[in-house]
């Protein structure tokens, strides 16, 4: 016979994930009803009752469990079990044979898309406030990161505006370890950015190596790619 406490754990378990699904795919509406282009002052002021106070704070403090929720997910020993909740319940769109390793952290997860068979390293940062789509067969290394919003150093407010902008990363790229791709710095299909790099600017041709702070074009690829990334990974990470 079941033991109680495991039903009730079970349960619990259960319970949370459905309500972390219908979080993230009504995020995931209201992302989709936004305008990327549209731009809206950061020092703009807005009456707002206690009663829409109150409900922006109780949505802060579930998005701010959605992020921790996530994060304790990565380290799950299991890529099948992870695959699964990011799909079903972080509601990623993600591929078919696609690999994705321990560790991700991942801001609005529901904003990504990944292709078919790609390989995500460990420790990756994929900061989806706006909108990453990665194609097929890419392979990004241990310790990436991908921003889609950082902070203009000359606003008075520290604000955002017009740094918020999402990132396109094309078929075959290969992005190396310890890579930092900044927003709107787009690669093109076949490219690759070298290790340590950091992308400030989009990659405008393809087939190409850029590396180097802030990464430039240092060299050229073969441009008769046909590979397939297999689905090959370590066991538990």
């Amino acid at each position: 016979m079941i033991n109680l406490k495991v039903l009730i754990i079970l349960g619990l378990f259960v319970f949370i994930n459905i309500c972390e699904a219908c979080f993230c795919e009504f995020s995931k509406n209201q992302s989709s009803k936004k305008n990327d282009s549209e731009v809206q002052s950061s020092n703009e002021k807005q009456d707002k009752s206690v009663i829409v106070s109150l409900i922006f704070d109780i949505y802060s403090w579930i998005n701010s469990f959605s992020f921790l929720y996530f994060k304790i997910v990565g380290y799950v020993p299991s890529h099948h079990f992870r695959l699964f909740l990011y799909r079903y319940v972080f509601r990623m769109s993600i591929g078919k044979g696609t690999v994705i390793y321990y560790g991700l952290e991942a801001r609005n997860p529901w904003n990504i898309t990944i292709g078919n068979h790609c390989s995500i390293g460990d420790k990756v940062i994929l900061d989806a406030r706006k909108k990453i789509v990665i194609k097929d067969n890419v392979n990004i290394s241990t310790g990436v990161w991908v921003w889609t919003v950082q902070h203009d150093v000359n606003s008075e407010s520290f604000g955002t505006i017009g740094q918020e902008k999402p990132v396109y990363i094309g078929e075959y790229a290969w992005i190396s370890s310890r890579t930092s791709i900044l927003p709107g710095a787009n690669i093109s299909k076949g490219d690759v950015i070298a290790a340590g790099a950091v992308l400030t600017k989009p990659c405008d041709l393809q087939f190409c190596i850029y590396g180097g702070v802030p990464a430039r074009k240092i060299g050229t690829r073969n441009n008769n790619l046909d590979y397939e990334l297999p689905r090959k990974y370590r066991h538990f990470i």
